[in-house]
């Protein structure tokens, strides 16, 4: 917790809830000088959605090293270690999110490839007051059952081809960490279901930021992103979507663990004949092959970076 909170600078509050509910001991490496833990990294584990079915992904966060000790090669000794680590228990692919662009070169030195992006889109109020239309409720998340909320953000999560997945008890850590931090959720109500979620991020210089929105039809998009416009009276955002080319902004990186689980699900969800032999591909290569990077299929959205 000490080098975390030197390396990152992030609130007490928001150490203390990560480490009592993502951080455990088994899933920490660490290097120790003189018994003090001088660089760290965990590795969280995470479902991924893939070609109809799910596989294990192994999710590496808290990269960090004391300030003094960097340049020394400790990180790299405990990536090293960290990739065959996950290969000893079956995981299927490593995932990162680089802490800044400039780090997007470091992983690639670990042969991590450019695999989860995102866009962006403007949004803004009317010139007229917002009319709400009156078959759809927009409310807060404190008034909804949280089963009924992950019951909801699950089955939209798993109608995505390729996405990193969050189980019900990672998914309450992120309800926290959104409202410790001062976002918010939102959902939608048609008929007394959910019909739409929103994830924001706290409010800053006049300008709402959603960070996810998943919504049953654009319609609900529309009233779920005005209502929040309006409950804040604002008049500008930005709203954080699925990648889509040719505007799509890198956010995470990936690396295939298990070759022949990957090239197998692949194969079977697709036409064999018609495919190259993976084998003879370089890991970069065919980690974003098999993700279909070209096309910006695979997803990942609201995890602890």
């Amino acid at each position: 917790m000490e080098l975390w909170k030197q390396s990152f600078g992030d609130t007490d509050d928001y150490i203390r809830l990560f480490f009592e509910r993502a951080y455990r001991d088994d899933q920490t490496l660490v290097f120790k000088q003189n018994g003090r833990i001088v660089s760290a990294l965990q590795i969280l584990p995470y479902e991924m959605s893939y070609c109809g079915t799910t596989l294990t992904a192994g999710y590496i966060c808290g990269v960090c090293t004391l300030s003094s000790e960097r340049g020394k090669g400790l990180m790299s000794r405990l990536m090293i270690q960290a990739l065959e680590e996950m290969g000893n228990h079956n995981f299927a692919i490593a995932v990162i999110i680089p802490a800044s662009t400039s780090l997007f070169d470091l992983y690639r030195r670990f042969d991590f490839a450019n695999a989860f992006d995102y866009s962006l889109e403007e949004i803004q109020s009317g010139n007229e007051p917002f009319q709400p239309r009156p078959d759809v409720n927009v409310v807060s998340h404190d008034i909804l059952p949280p089963d009924a909320i992950y019951a909801y953000y699950r089955q939209k999560q798993h109608e995505r081809q390729c996405s990193i997945l969050h189980a019900d008890f990672q998914f309450e850590t992120i309800r926290q960490e959104r409202i410790l931090g001062g976002g918010e959720i939102w959902a939608a109500i048609t008929n007394t279901k959910i019909a739409g979620l929103a994830f924001t991020d706290p409010v800053r210089n006049n300008t709402l930021s959603i960070r996810e929105i998943m919504c049953d039809h654009e319609e609900i998009k529309f009233e779920l992103v005005q209502a929040i416009l309006d409950h804040h009276r604002l008049k500008k955002g930005t709203l954080r979507l699925p990648p889509s080319l040719p505007n799509s902004i890198p956010y995470g990186m990936a690396k295939i663990i298990n070759k022949k689980q990957m090239i197998e699900r692949f194969r079977t969800f697709h036409a064999p004949t018609l495919l190259p032999d993976f084998y003879n591909f370089d890991v970069i290569s065919l980690t974003q092959t098999l993700l279909k990077y070209d096309q910006r299929q695979a997803q990942m959205n609201l995890m602890l970076d």
